[in-house]
């Protein structure tokens, strides 16, 4: 088998502030396609070792043979020497080019980082193709308006940025040309590695709503100037992507809406977060395998959401307390959504079931109009889960009119359409 693991070989010691002349140890870093980092140590037989100990977590420096600074974060020890030396180590992420002693320092001006389905939520074109006789002539360039560039808070910008590439193969025999779009956080002072994951933990869940599926970044560079060749590449676990098959949001929100539309999802995010959670957790690609855990996170998220933005502000100052009104409140808000007039929730079913399995009652004290049947469950948490994407649409500046849209584009249907018994057995 083919080792396609990136290494680094060098020289490695704890990160100590205090202490500049630590030992130093020769060894090898090793990082795979899918982010598994490992630090395989070779002490000499009556050398010094790394001086770390079981159950706790270090910053590793390191220095490659061509004096390149790597720092490691969150590294453990996974195997020892008979002396209880370390010989192997665990690494959860890296930083290639810079030494820094913790995830917390205040370091890098900006990050660029690469999704591999962003261009399918917003995609800046940079190619352009004419005829001209019996010619097709391709024209890349680098345009001025490739980008839209998102003021977040007083010194952060997120910027979403057109890019290309292009090779060409034995005398142009082969030639190849790919687009993109890259998500880029710019700030005005240095902040920290942690500070930029936290944006793009908000940009991929926004980017998974979008997209219908788990949205997962593959590249991450650090810059710690403006300058390009102050870049910086941050190594961590990747986690797969979907595939892109429906677009909640998509080509059907204008690409001068979307600064307006990213700004809203950040103002709420705080809030939003933990309803965009049990969303997440509830699986958006289910294939009809849904049952009582994915029908409470899709219905308690749905609460939350009322708590959190509607009571009060939007039902006149009157303050709902009870699951059923909740629910009726929410349809009748959104009854101008061609789906929502066309719902046909069974409110008391919700409000039984969901009372019931919260608290996990006994069978013999449930009233009776719980959902038991699996088609009947999975067709009312898909309607709870329309219900849902209408009320996070709106909290980012979405008309009535718009969620409409979105809905046809995506396309969201009735579950209801949906009869495949068998799915259910």
């Amino acid at each position: 088998m083919v080792d396609t693991s990136r290494k680094w070989s060098g020289e490695w010691w704890v990160c100590s502030e205090e202490i500049q002349n630590v030992s130093r140890v020769p060894g090898v870093l090793s990082y795979t396609e899918d982010g598994y980092m490992e630090l395989a140590l070779s002490p000499a037989p009556n050398g010094p070792s790394l001086k770390c100990k079981g159950q706790q977590n270090y910053t590793i420096w390191g220095e490659d043979k061509n004096g390149y600074k790597i720092t490691l974060f969150n590294s453990y020890i996974k195997k020892y020497d008979l002396n209880m030396r370390a010989l192997t180590m665990l690494v959860n992420s890296a930083v290639i080019g810079v030494h820094i002693s913790s995830l917390d320092t205040p370091f890098f001006r900006q990050a660029a980082i690469i999704y591999p389905n962003l261009k399918e939520f917003l995609f800046v074109p940079q190619v352009e193709w004419e005829h001209e006789g019996k010619s097709i002539i391709f024209k890349i360039e680098d345009k001025p308006n490739a980008e839209i560039i998102i003021p977040m808070e007083e010194g952060l910008n997120w910027i979403l940025r057109g890019a290309y590439k292009w090779t060409a193969k034995n005398r142009c025999i082969e030639v190849e040309i790919k687009q993109d779009t890259r998500f880029v956080v710019k700030c005005n002072d240095q902040q920290s590695v942690k500070f930029f994951q936290r944006q793009v933990d908000e940009f991929s869940d926004f980017l998974s709503l979008a997209l219908l599926g788990n949205q997962n970044p593959t590249e991450m560079f650090l810059y710690i100037t403006d300058d390009p060749l102050s870049k910086c590449e941050y190594l961590y676990c990747v986690n797969e992507s979907a595939k892109c098959r429906f677009h909640l949001i998509g080509n059907s929100a204008p690409i001068e809406r979307v600064p307006f539309i990213l700004k809203n999802w950040h103002k709420n995010y705080d809030q939003i977060a933990p309803i965009y959670r049990y969303l997440d957790r509830s699986s958006f690609d289910n294939h009809g395998t849904i049952g009582i855990p994915e029908f409470l996170l899709i219905e308690y998220a749905l609460e939350g959401y009322f708590k959190r933005f509607h009571n009060k502000t939007k039902t006149e100052g009157k303050d709902v307390r009870k699951l059923e009104d909740q629910l009726k409140k929410l349809l009748e808000y959104y009854k101008e959504v061609e789906l929502i007039s066309k719902l046909n929730l069974d409110i008391p079913a919700v409000v039984d079931t969901r009372d019931a399995y919260t608290h996990l009652i006994p069978e013999e004290e449930m009233t009776g109009h719980e959902m038991k049947d699996a088609h009947q469950i999975w067709v009312n948490t898909e309607k709870l889960r329309i219900l849902l994407y209408c009320c996070l649409l709106e909290s980012m500046g979405f008309t009535m009119q718009e969620i409409n849209t979105n809905f046809k584009t995506a396309p969201i249907v009735h579950p209801e359409r949906y009869q495949n018994d068998f799915l259910f057995e």
